[in-house]
């Protein structure tokens, strides 16, 4: 299978040649629906759970291609959702879900129905947060769940479910005071790809030490700040 990754357009380009030089890279056109600095989001735009692509109806009959592309290269069936979509809070978080081997992290409320409905039928326990953008909160390894958000490691532990609360801060995201955690990261094969110089954040000595203790490697894809750019993808996973 061919190894992929998914990420915004607007990803810097340092990254994408980085990206390139082991996976076939799919960058997502905007979704007009969204405000303007996440329009390009894979946290915003789809959830992969099970089997499952699951995209908001409006953004497959906007941009169908580079979505069955996806489909297509990893397998999975297509799904589309009718749920409220929008540019404010909480229609603008459907997809904003943190998806694990056996759980899925997510805002009950604001997760589309068809993300509950699909990690129902694969046998996913739901982990309730308050969180309603849980998904470019939370950086999902195989060890554990990495996280800024304070009440989202809260609950891991509570449900048993292995966590490491970074110290926030150093995430850049144009158009917003900050960015998030997960939203700047994605996970493959032991690595953590971080968009931009993992040197530059302040939770970077628990990140490598993590990252050690683990086997893992860390790896700056590009020079500068770190930025959110709604987390990269990386299938198969």
């Amino acid at each position: 299978m061919t190894e992929f990754c998914v990420c915004s357009s607007l990803i810097p380009k340092e990254a994408e040649v980085t990206l390139a030089q082991r996976y076939h890279v799919i960058k997502l056109p905007p979704d007009s629906t969204l405000d303007t600095p996440i329009q390009c989001h894979p946290d915003s735009i789809f959830a992969v759970i099970g089997d499952k692509l699951i995209v908001p109806r409006q953004y497959y009959t906007a941009h169908p291609d580079v979505m069955d592309e996806i489909a297509s290269l990893g397998g999975f069936r297509l799904t589309l959702s009718d749920a409220p979509r929008g540019s404010v809070y909480p229609s603008d978080c459907g997809m904003n879900a943190a998806v694990g081997r056996d759980f899925l992290i997510c805002h009950p409320d604001a997760a589309a129905p068809e993300l509950l409905d699909a990690a129902g039928r694969a046998g996913l326990k739901i982990v309730p947060v308050r969180q309603g953008y849980a998904g470019c909160s939370c950086l999902v390894t195989d060890a554990a769940v990495l996280t800024f958000d304070a009440g989202i490691a809260r609950t891991l532990e509570k449900t048993g479910i292995p966590s490491l609360l970074l110290t926030p801060g150093g995430v850049e995201l144009p158009g917003y005071a900050c960015g998030f955690f997960g939203g700047a990261c994605g996970f493959h094969d032991g690595v953590i790809s971080v968009c931009g110089d993992v040197s530059s954040l302040p939770c970077r000595n628990a990140l490598e030490d993590f990252a050690r203790s683990c086997g893992y490697v860390i790896r700056s894809l590009a020079s500068g700040p770190v930025t959110d750019v709604g987390g990269i993808r990386f299938y198969p996973n």
